[in-house]
């Protein structure tokens, strides 16, 4: 709407629609959110079982062989072929 209405008229709108409906389609900053501790979101307790439907689709690919023994997580989780480590 901004590209069709000045700011005072767009705000006057705003404040119409508020008015009548109580509703506030203003917006405004967002507000920060507190920060996220992946490590308790990302556990094995929270990882769901893939559907019987979807195995054998395109929607599903199963895991790939990790060396995890030299590695840590996240990204470092690529698989890598035996021999591609520099040490």
């Amino acid at each position: 709407m901004d590209n069709h209405y000045c700011r005072t008229s767009l705000w006057k709108y705003a404040r119409s629609i508020s008015d009548k409906v109580n509703i506030d389609i203003r917006g405004g900053l967002p507000t920060k959110a507190p920060p996220v501790d992946t490590d308790e979101i990302f556990v094995p307790e929270n990882v769901l079982q893939v559907p019987a439907w979807a195995i054998g689709t395109e929607y599903y690919s199963p895991p790939v062989a990790v060396v995890a023994e030299k590695r840590g997580r996240g990204i470092s989780m690529i698989p890598i072929a035996d021999g591609e480590l520099d040490d």
